[in-house]
Parts: structure tokens; sequence; C-alpha cells
């Protein structure tokens, strides 16, 4: 079994990265190390290139600072067809948003976003349909990497029409 500390990333090229990642960031080491929920001594030693950055280190970054995961982990951006989570990773960049703002534009908090990555869990339909329905791009296509990428703001108005509609049949239903 994989010890923990033996599942980081080390080396010059990562800390170049991470370093790119501060420097752009404006903030002190302490303050970027606060905003990611590292102590300052954890900080100290990455910095100095004495511990390796792990998988839930580099999501914290890319939640805090919009930097991909992948990226700063392996210094490459993942293809588009790596999958759902993949996939979810091009749509949040395509529309420009970090990890956070494009979270809570489709209706989940950061962290649940956040931990969505790095458990590895499936992309739902539901989440996929709130993709669809605020970003413009094709759930089937977010889950199955099939067919066009993006609906057409007629097609995007329409399916929003039709859910409002079904949502107040329910509600007068409810109330009757």
């Amino acid at each position: 079994m994989m010890k923990k500390r033996d599942q980081s990333v080390k080396g010059d090229e990562a800390l170049k990265r991470l370093r790119l990642i501060l420097e752009q960031s404006g903030l002190s080491g302490r303050k970027f190390a606060e905003t990611i929920g590292l102590k300052a001594e954890s900080a100290t030693r990455f910095f100095n290139g004495h511990t390796g950055i792990t998988k839930p280190l580099a999501y914290s970054i890319e939640l805090h600072f919009g930097r991909e995961a992948h990226w700063l982990l392996t210094g490459e951006y993942q293809q588009i067809n790596d999958g759902p989570l993949g996939r979810l990773t091009w749509i949040r960049n395509w529309v420009d948003l970090n990890s956070k703002s494009f979270a809570e534009s489709i209706g989940m908090s950061a962290s649940a976003f956040h931990n969505m990555y790095t458990r590895g869990s499936r992309v739902s339909q539901v989440l996929a349909n709130s993709v669809e329905l605020i970003h413009g791009i094709r759930a089937t296509w977010l889950l199955t990497g099939e067919g066009k990428r993006r609906i057409r703001k007629s097609d995007r108005m329409m399916r929003f029409l039709n859910d409002v509609v079904i949502r107040l049949d329910e509600i007068n239903t409810q109330l009757k």
C-alpha cells in the first residue's frame, strides 16, 4: 500500500508551477497557504521543495486559484476526452470561471465540487442538465463525449421554458 507522502509530486518543475501560481495570485506565501488550508510551517516546506504536491492540495489550489490540478501535478493539460470529469474541467475553462464560481453557477457548493474530483465521482444526469441549462453544453456530450457539444440558444430557452411549465404544473397540483 502506498504511503500518503509517497503520493505527492516533487521536483523542480512542480515547484516552478506552484511558485508561478503564488506569484500570479499576488499573495504572500503565508496568505496563499491560509487560503488553500495549509499551516505556515507546511507552506514553508512546500515552497522550499521539501514536501511534494498531493492531489487534494492540487485540487484545493484549483478551487481557489483556478489553475487546473492536473497541470499543477504533471505540467500537462487534460484532454477533453478524459471522461465526464475531464469534460467538466474543459467546460469550466471554456466559460472562464474558477472552480468555486463554476460550482456555484451550476448549484453546487465549492467543497462538493472539489470532492467530486478528489473522489473521482461520476457526473450525474441532474448535474449534466444544470450545465446544459446554464452554460449551453449538451448533457449528452458531457456524460458520453458523443454528439454535438453546444446547444443552440433557442433550444436552450425552449428547454428552460418547458422546465418552468412543468414546475408550475407540479405546484398547481400540490395546491389543489
